[in-house]
């Protein structure tokens, strides 16, 4: 029989989901009205898929994005948002999620390795065992493909692989939780 290591899985599947979201801010041109930027919108996204959020320029996908990420500090938020079926807070969200911007902004002059380790570093809480943070990042280099290019200087990648070492960041910041 061949012995093998059972992996500590790190990444905690998330289902997000938001019923009935409203979003509604002060008109600038008359202090007495108000303006619905989001109308009773609802939605899910499950763990291990991809969704297309489409529509036309200022038909409100980046606010849909920002008010669920918690990113909208102004205005009226109604609705629910939830994780894995339970009322989310602004920290939970946090904590179990990532926001990728549409523009990959990394050092050119790191290693796509060091930019994953000083994310999870720099993020993850000081309670976390170093060795758990270095478990995250090579996590992340598994989970997005990256452990043939992991050493390699950033400086020259592929759009794709921007994209990838983008999301890879936001997932080396999640907390650690022991199982």
């Amino acid at each position: 029989m061949i012995d093998v290591p059972v992996r500590e899985k790190i990444f905690i599947p998330v289902t997000i989901a938001f019923k009935d979201l409203w979003y509604t801010v002060p008109d600038p041109h008359n202090s007495k009205e108000s303006i619905d930027l989001l109308k009773g919108i609802s939605g899910f996204a499950q763990p291990g898929t991809i969704i297309a959020l489409m529509g036309s320029s200022g038909a409100g996908k980046t606010t849909l994005m920002d008010v669920i990420a918690g990113r909208k500090t102004e205005g009226k938020i109604q609705g629910q948002i939830l994780l894995n079926g339970h009322p989310a807070t602004d920290l939970a969200i946090r904590r179990s999620t990532g926001y990728c911007e549409q523009m990959d902004v990394h050092s050119m002059a790191s290693t796509f390795r060091e930019a994953l380790t000083f994310s999870a570093f720099l993020r993850q809480g000081a309670n976390v065992p170093d060795s758990k943070k270095y478990d995250s990042v090579n996590e992340c280099l598994v989970l997005l493909d990256m452990e043939s290019i992991a050493d390699q200087i950033i400086r020259g990648a592929s759009t794709e692989q921007m994209k990838r070492l983008t999301i890879g960041v936001e997932l080396a910041a999640q907390y650690y939780f022991p199982g």
